[in-house]
């Protein structure tokens, strides 16, 4: 019976550690979020390094 209980609290270890590390990675995907592109007329000062819209010619492979 002890054995089984211990299993279950590992078991709630390796769900939590799961659970920050899931947190963690969520919180560095969005480490940036000045950089993000608003469109080619936007004027609300983003800092988008590089535009799809603007930077790339129109019809072209």
């Amino acid at each position: 019976m002890a054995l089984l209980s211990r299993m279950k609290n590992v078991k709630k270890l390796h769900f939590s550690l799961l659970l920050v590390l899931v947190h963690v990675c969520f919180a560095q995907a969005d480490y940036a979020p000045f950089f993000y592109d608003n469109g080619p007329y936007s004027s609300n000062g983003n800092l988008a390094l590089f535009s799809l819209t603007e930077d790339t010619p129109v019809g072209k492979t």
